[in-house]
C-alpha cells in the first residue's frame, strides 16, 4: 500500500478594507497655530495578513492645504496659516490604503474647530472729526459718535472706547464705554465767538 501526502496551503486574500481606530475624528486647535503643531493622530488596522497601512488627505483641495498628514504615523499637522475669521471648521477626510493587491482603502471624517484668540487690534472708522454745539446745550445730550471696529469674534471682538484724561477736556464731556458716543457735562457759557475743545478717543478690547 502507497501512501502519498497532499499539502494544502490557504493564501490569504486582501479581501478587508482597513478599520479606523474611531469612526470619525473631532478636533480643535486656536487660529494661526504654527506649522507643525499636531492636530490629531488617524490609526487604521488592516484586516488581512500583512498589510502596511499609509494615510493621505482626500477632499477639498483648498482645506487640504491647511494641513499635512505624516503617510506612515498618520500625524495630522498645522502646514499653513488658518485664521479663525476666515474658516470656523475644517471638514477634512483621511484615506487608509493598504499594500495588498488588489489594494484596499477606507475613508475617515476629521472634523477640527478653529478657535479665535485675540490677535487682532481695535481699529477706528474714520478719521478725526469735528461738531459744532450751542452753549446752551443740555447736560448729557449726544454731541457725537465714535465708531470703532474688531476682526476677532465673539469676547474678543467686543470693544471699549475711554476718553484719554490727559489730553481730553473730560471735565466737559463724557464718554459712554461701551456705546461710542460721548455728551456734555454741563452747561457751556463761552465770552468769544467761538470755543475749541479738543478730545482723544482710545478703544480697547
Amino acid at each position: 500500500m502507497l501512501t502519498a501526502f497532499l499539502n494544502i496551503i490557504i493564501e490569504d486574500e486582501n479581501d478587508n478594507n482597513p478599520k479606523f481606530k474611531q469612526p470619525f475624528y473631532r478636533k480643535t486647535i486656536t487660529d494661526n497655530s504654527i506649522n507643525g503643531v499636531l492636530i490629531a493622530t488617524i490609526l487604521a488596522y488592516a484586516s488581512d495578513k500583512n498589510k502596511i497601512i499609509a494615510y493621505s488627505l482626500d477632499g477639498n483641495p483648498t482645506l487640504r492645504n491647511f494641513v499635512h498628514i505624516d503617510p506612515k504615523l498618520g500625524e495630522m499637522v498645522v502646514a499653513n496659516q488658518i485664521v479663525h475669521e476666515q474658516y470656523q471648521w475644517l471638514n477634512l477626510s483621511v484615506r487608509a490604503s493598504d499594500s495588498g493587491i488588489p489594494q484596499r482603502t477606507a475613508l475617515v471624517d476629521v472634523y477640527v474647530s478653529v478657535l479665535d484668540k485675540n490677535d487682532n487690534n481695535p481699529y477706528f472708522i474714520g478719521g478725526s472729526k469735528n461738531y459744532t454745539i450751542s452753549e446752551n446745550v443740555e447736560i448729557g445730550a449726544r454731541i457725537g459718535t465714535v465708531q470703532a471696529s474688531d476682526a476677532d469674534s465673539g469676547d474678543f471682538g467686543k470693544i471699549t472706547f475711554l476718553m484719554d484724561r490727559i489730553s481730553s477736556q473730560v471735565r466737559e464731556f463724557e464718554m459712554k464705554l461701551s456705546i461710542g458716543f460721548f455728551a456734555s457735562r454741563y452747561h457751556f457759557e463761552t465770552q468769544s465767538v467761538t470755543e475749541t475743545f479738543t478730545n482723544r478717543f482710545q478703544v480697547i478690547n
